[in-house]
């Protein structure tokens, strides 16, 4: 991760996607590092890294499937296996309730305008 942080710092680049994808955990570190990468560069940035963990560190857009939710459906199957379900023939859900989170601050920054229509979809917005 350093290393591409580092790579980034010095490249052409104007935009960042940082995404969770394939079970990777990013340590406080790791996040406040991207976050200061993202403002000292001016940078837009969107993650799928839960909303409410990320958005505070300058992206401007963090959208994941609310973390709560999913937990509270994954006891519901864990209760369901305890009690004599076989787990193989449990339907396979995705998740059905998403988290917004909008970093009005950093996109004014960075000179971005978010639409009003996406403003009032966001569960939350940092001003």
């Amino acid at each position: 991760l350093a290393d591409a942080i580092s790579a980034a710092d010095g490249g052409p680049i104007e935009a960042l996607m940082i995404s969770s994808g394939g079970g990777v955990h990013l340590e406080p570190s790791a996040l406040e590092r991207i976050g200061n990468l993202i403002a000292r560069r001016q940078l837009a940035a969107i993650t799928d890294i839960p909303a409410r963990v990320f958005a505070g560190t300058g992206c401007v857009l963090a959208y994941s499937a609310n973390i709560p939710e999913n937990l509270g459906r994954l006891a519901s199957f864990i209760d369901r296996i305890l009690r004599g379900a076989n787990p193989g023939e449990l339907p396979f859900e995705l998740p059905s309730k998403f988290d917004l989170a909008i970093n009005a601050k950093a996109a004014k920054a960075i000179g971005l305008t978010i639409p009003t229509s996406i403003l009032i979809r966001a569960d939350r917005v940092i001003e």
